[in-house]
């Protein structure tokens, strides 16, 4: 898939900077395996709090 046609889903700072690595958007999850870390500091695309808050992401793009 060309970059701009997927998007990447994680609850890690790992999972924000390997898709920023990639050149592809990402929804991080607040919850999950952060660590503790405020992954507002990575800068995702997309945070959501719950999984359920990635539908409308997903279906605007």
């Amino acid at each position: 898939a060309q970059p701009n046609k997927a998007i990447m889903i994680g609850d890690s700072k790992s999972d924000i900077l390997a898709a920023k690595a990639a050149n592809i958007d990402v929804i991080a999850l607040s919850y999950g395996y952060n660590q503790g870390e405020n992954l507002e500091d990575y800068n995702p695309q997309y945070l959501c709090d719950h999984f359920l808050d990635i539908i409308p992401v997903l279906t605007q793009r």
